[in-house]
């Protein structure tokens, strides 16, 4: 463990820190929502039934002079009553909301 390090809140308390590093040009975080189980926008009932995983970067405000880049691990889940195999919503981090300056997806 590093002694000589701080840590500085991300503010986005929907979201929890998996790791971080510090790169030469940038912080990369990795984070992954709190939530357990969503909402199906096919039949409307909610579903913790995960079915996959994909990483989506996403540039965030920058933090001493470095890009920050949130590397948001995006799950989709599998309804239990229609089948219906859909992406979790992001109302976080969406550009527009004044959060996120530009995402992309690796």
């Amino acid at each position: 463990m590093q002694d000589d390090c701080i840590a500085v809140a991300l503010g986005l308390p929907e979201l929890r820190i998996l790791r971080q590093k510090e790169l030469g040009d940038r912080f990369e975080v990795t984070v992954i929502h709190r939530r357990n189980e969503v909402r199906c926008p096919g039949c409307g009932r909610m579903t913790n039934k995960e079915h996959d995983r994909r990483q989506q970067r996403k540039r965030d405000r920058g933090l001493r002079d470095k890009v920050v880049i949130l590397m948001l691990i995006k799950r989709r889940f599998k309804c239990y009553s229609c089948g219906k195999v859909f992406t979790e919503p992001d109302e976080v981090l969406v550009p527009g909301n004044g959060r996120v300056a530009g995402s992309e997806s690796i």
